[in-house]
């Protein structure tokens, strides 16, 4: 009795198109798996499913719930309007004589302008929240062509994990709600506002979550909607990337998320040294730290996130351990990462290594799941799509493992990968140039700290040059691969290099986040090359 004929419904009719396939779906009152329902004049039906409990599918068939249809493509996107932008390699799979087959080109699901039916310009009907202290409450909320009590939208949390679904709704005019039932005035979370639909709620509106048996006012809650210049995901990420990285050099992603090209790794520190090195790399200007869940420093970062209160000027990077992977076991290790950092999101998460080496003792492989990178790789989709993570990256990938990343929908946006002086990882990083990837660098200087005799040519050039900057040999190096550009023959793209290092001390932090800011002669560089 609560659910009202949706007159007023703002969700736009969607005209999708494939090859034996077009036609407007409208949503219906009924929602699956947390979004919302479409159907067509003739009944057939647009929705979304889980299949196998790992793999995010939207579906045209006749039935809800059903794995059968006319045609379906694989993304864990809140809307099928957003599929272009949170899987931008996503095909529709056509069913042609009873097998489905991939289609080739884009999905093309478009908004039609304006419905008969409607009072009120048409959208996507799909707003993101940013919140900090509550992470159930964050992502996006996506119009279910139902209608409250006071006909207004209903909108629902489109995130798989829970139980039972949260709903953003309106209450007796003046309030809207975020709790498990629409139809009570009760809940997590309020606002007070009349607006007919949450994109008109104030940016300045104060936020109440409920903790306990009272409220409290959220300081850090934001409702997030369409831009001008792009849908809710793209609006999302620029929102949240780090815009305020001021005064260092950063490098666009191809989801254009700005990423920093100077980052702090913290593997391998002392644990008693962690907490005060990291402040100190933070105090000298370093705006990304790489982190993992194999370093044990997580919660340390969280600890100085919070002190200095400056989240969303800081690049977070962590990574999932070997032993943890698979699509269930990679969600779980996220969500610890998360508690530990204390952020709702990470700007880029990472597989760590591809394959658990039984043989390499330190990854106690023991303790190893049995699941593969490439569940972890979908989900990592999900949580992209969720808005949890914005960007997607794999580490110690080679170019065969690489190639076969294209099958999926999404990424990687970075690669990070041991190279050096005498490591230059070439075929990769024209693979990343070839396939706008940004490669990033660790242990850039290993060479240097490796016994003298082992590279002698190496060491007599670096101590000449040295000679003539005055500068560790570390520094020359670290100064000429900051000029370095990965290039491809098949693409005009020239990528710098990310580079990653680390030190206890503050004078070498300091040395390596500036190590780009003179100019070593061509001469010098020429001579490098040689050996590189």
């Amino acid at each position: 009795a609560s659910w009202i004929c949706p007159a007023k419904a703002i969700l736009c009719p969607l005209n999708v198109s494939t090859a034996h396939l077009n036609s407007v779906f409208n949503a219906i009152e009924t929602v699956h798996e947390h979004r919302p329902v479409y159907r067509d004049a003739e009944g057939k039906l647009m929705y979304f499913i889980m299949v196998n409990g790992q793999i995010g599918r939207w579906m045209i068939g006749d039935r809800v719930g059903s794995s059968s249809g006319w045609a379906f493509v694989d993304s864990y996107a809140a809307n099928p309007l957003l599929i272009a932008d949170v899987s931008p390699r996503a095909r529709f799979w056509d069913n042609h004589s009873g097998r489905f087959a991939p289609l080739e080109g884009p999905v093309s699901i478009k908004c039609v302008s304006k419905s008969d039916n409607m009072d009120q310009p048409s959208t996507d009907g799909t707003i993101f929240l940013h919140i900090l202290s509550r992470p159930r409450l964050a992502g996006f909320y996506t119009a279910t062509g139902r209608i409250s009590q006071d006909e207004k939208p209903i909108y629902i949390l489109t995130r798989q994990g829970f139980e039972k679904p949260l709903f953003l709704f309106s209450v007796e005019g003046y309030r809207w709600i975020i709790g498990e039932k629409p139809d009570i005035f009760e809940g997590l979370a309020y606002v007070d506002s009349k607006a007919k639909t949450p994109m008109e709620i104030s940016t300045d509106a104060t936020w109440m979550i409920g903790r306990g048996d009272s409220w409290q006012k959220e300081k850090y809650a934001k409702l997030i909607v369409s831009g001008e210049d792009g849908g809710i995901f793209k609006e999302m990420l620029r929102v949240r990337r780090t815009a305020r990285l001021r005064e260092t050099p950063i490098f666009n992603l191809s989801n254009n998320v700005a990423i920093p090209r100077y980052g702090f790794g913290t593997g391998a520190l002392h644990p008693n040294d962690q907490l005060p090195i990291v402040r100190r790399a933070m105090d000298v200007g370093y705006k990304l730290l790489d982190s993992a869940t194999a370093y044990n420093n997580e919660g340390i970062i969280g600890a100085v996130l919070r002190e200095r209160l400056n989240r969303q000027e800081m690049f977070i990077t962590t990574k999932v351990w070997p032993t943890e992977l698979g699509y269930r076991h990679t969600l779980e290790s996220f969500e610890e990462s998360l508690q530990k950092l204390g952020t709702v999101y990470v700007d880029l998460y990472m597989i760590h290594w591809p394959f658990c080496y039984s043989d390499i003792t330190w990854m106690e492989c023991h303790r190893a799941k049995g699941g593969t990178w490439q569940e972890t790789y979908k989900a990592m989709e999900r949580l992209y799509a969720e808005g949890r993570i914005l960007s997607l990256g794999v580490s110690n990938f080679d170019v065969r493992l690489l190639e076969e990343t294209k099958s999926y929908a999404v990424g990687p946006h970075v690669v990070q990968n041991f190279l050096d002086i005498l490591h230059a990882d070439k075929d990769t990083r024209a693979f990343c140039a070839e396939n706008n990837i940004f490669y990033q660098a660790y242990s850039l200087v290993r060479s240097v700290t490796s016994q003298e005799g082992e590279y002698p040519a190496l060491y007599k050039l670096l101590e000449s040059i040295s000679k003539t900057y005055h500068r560790s040999p570390q520094s020359i190096l670290l100064n000429f691969f900051s000029k370095v550009v990965s290039t491809s023959p098949n693409s005009e793209k020239e990528i710098p290099l990310g580079i990653l290092t680390r030190s206890s001390r503050l004078e070498h932090i300091k040395q390596n986040l500036n190590a780009g800011e003179w100019i070593l002669s061509q001469n010098a560089m020429d001579l490098l090359e040689q050996i590189w």
